[in-house]
């Protein structure tokens, strides 16, 4: 797959994404609000995980590690600005490494993109003061359902 067009399909999921809609605590005010947070419609597979690569499962485990750096200082409310930056700009690095190396069958690439469309648009709302909160959470729901769709032997909750 092309990186333009991996680009393309990701920026119509992205434009999809409602971030600045409010997201109610449900919680005590922690970062498991991401129950709350947009819809990530994956397709279970008949009840089986999708197959990963090798770029895909080390793409996501870098983005997993950069959020979990920062997760206490988020849930703290002691995040500055560039922390926010510099997690949206591990995450856009990622997502550019597994598009370029992809090599998944076209049924798991294709839902791994519905994936990677709604990562990139927790990257966009890591960017936007107004949306840091929801970005978060986006990137939190999607770190969780990635193992619960995905086949990416070692990652552990």
């Amino acid at each position: 797959m092309t990186f333009r067009f991996a680009l393309m399909i990701s920026g119509a999921l992205i434009a999809a994404l409602p971030f600045g809609s409010p997201i109610s605590a449900q919680d005590s005010g922690t970062v498991h609000e991401h129950h709350a947070a947009h819809a990530l419609d994956l397709d279970d597979n008949d009840g089986r995980k999708w197959t990963t690569d090798a770029s895909l499962r080390k793409g996501m485990q870098s983005i997993r590690q950069s959020f979990q750096s920062r997760l206490p200082g988020f849930r703290e409310k002691r995040l500055e600005s560039g922390q926010y930056e510099a997690l949206a700009d591990e995450v856009d690095k990622q997502l550019n490494y597994m598009f370029n190396n992809c090599d998944l069958p076209p049924e798991a690439d294709a839902e791994l993109h519905k994936l990677l469309a709604f990562v990139s648009g927790a990257a966009s709302g890591l960017r936007s003061e107004e949306n840091r909160r929801n970005g978060m959470m986006s990137l939190h729901r999607a770190l969780d359902a990635y193992p619960e769709y995905f086949d990416h032997p070692g990652w552990a909750d």
